[in-house]
């Protein structure tokens, strides 16, 4: 089943993606039916330039076009996926425990993937920037340098951390509902 809060919407278009797997593009303002499409996979979904990049929780990724519905690209990533999948710029993030795995988003092309430190992956990662922060199983999230792939640092965090994103800044939730902001990583 797709989240149920797949809404998305790219120029006149409007698309959403059901509980039951069906996706369907509308266009405004009257809300016309484009296409619509049945789909097996569920799990989380993004958009970014056209496409809408879905997943499911077993590796099964694949990319629609959005003014036709019509495949893209499609992909079998080993491993089960952890969340739904992120976009930073024009790269799709899929975060597994052992890997982050980046997609080029307009080709679905495999990019350098991140593997996992002595931690497996806990959530999915998001971009910031010049960075990736990466929560880990066990609380702390590190911070990667994404042209290298390199770690740069951690931010000290409790496991089951919320990291939510707005703008550039970066805003760690604790379990005790604390918030840690970070305007600008380094």
């Amino acid at each position: 089943m797709l989240h149920p809060n797949g809404l998305f919407a790219s120029g006149d278009l409007v698309i959403t993606c059901g509980e039951h797997g069906r996706i369907q593009a509308f266009r405004l303002p009257l809300l016309q039916s484009v296409w619509e499409r049945d789909l097996e996979t569920g799990g989380g979904a993004t958009l970014c330039d056209g496409l809408l990049v879905l997943c499911d929780e077993r590796g099964r990724t694949m990319a629609l076009r959005s003014g036709d519905g019509s495949i893209a690209w499609q992909r079998e990533l080993p491993g089960a996926l952890i969340g739904a999948p992120q976009l930073h710029g024009k790269v799709v993030l899929l975060t597994t425990a052992d890997t982050i795995v980046r997609l080029d988003a307009a080709t679905g092309q495999p990019l350098p993937p991140i593997p996992k430190g002595s931690v497996p992956w806990g959530a999915p990662a998001i971009g910031i920037g010049e960075r990736l922060v990466a929560p880990t199983l066990d609380g702390p999230l590190l911070v990667i340098d994404t042209a290298k792939g390199t770690v740069l640092y951690s931010i000290d965090a409790e496991r089951n951390t919320r990291v939510l994103l707005a703008g550039t800044t970066l805003f760690v939730v604790a379990r005790d509902h604390g918030v840690q902001t970070f305007p600008q990583l380094r």
